[in-house]
């Protein structure tokens, strides 16, 4: 898959973590979990696209939450 990566897409770690309302250790355990990102001079970034896309591909249905929590 060849996806051609835009400067104006990255985010910084930071401002990322301030828009969702996380803590930056939030985002790093999303990263332990497989989000994608980029790291540019010590500094952590995501891509806009990518981030979306691992979010639609990893986030839990109300159901299958209410499963979880039951157990069935």
């Amino acid at each position: 898959m060849s996806e051609e990566l835009k400067i104006e897409q990255l985010i910084s770690e930071k401002n990322l973590a301030e828009a969702l309302g996380v803590s930056r250790s939030s985002l790093y355990e999303l990263r332990r979990k497989g989000l994608p990102w980029i790291n540019l001079a010590n500094k952590t970034f995501y891509h806009e696209e990518a981030f979306m896309r691992w979010i639609l591909q990893n986030r839990k249905r109300a159901a299958d939450t209410q499963q979880d929590d039951t157990g069935q």
